[in-house]
Formats: C-alpha cells, structure tokens, sequence
C-alpha cells in the first residue's frame, strides 16, 4: 500500500497547490477592482 498512499498524498498536494493558485490569482484581481479597500501599513 505505500505506492498507492503515496500517490494519493501526491495527488491531495496538486489538489491543494491548483486551490492555492487559484485563491492568489482571484485575491490580486479583486485587488486591482478595488484599490482603496486595503491600505497599506503604517510605519511609524
């Protein structure tokens, strides 16, 4: 069974990393949508 884990563990990563992507990608795009939402910090 260690292959078959193996390649389920594998296949969960991609799973995780395509989600991931995904979420960066839409987050910069509302980012560009609406600038003046997010301020950037404060160095004082």
């Amino acid at each position: 069974m260690g292959i078959a884990d193996r390649r389920q563990r594998e296949k969960e990563q991609r799973k995780t990393e395509i989600i991931d992507a995904a979420e960066r990608l839409f987050f910069l795009e509302v980012m560009k949508m609406f600038p003046w939402k997010i301020s950037p910090a404060r160095s004082n």
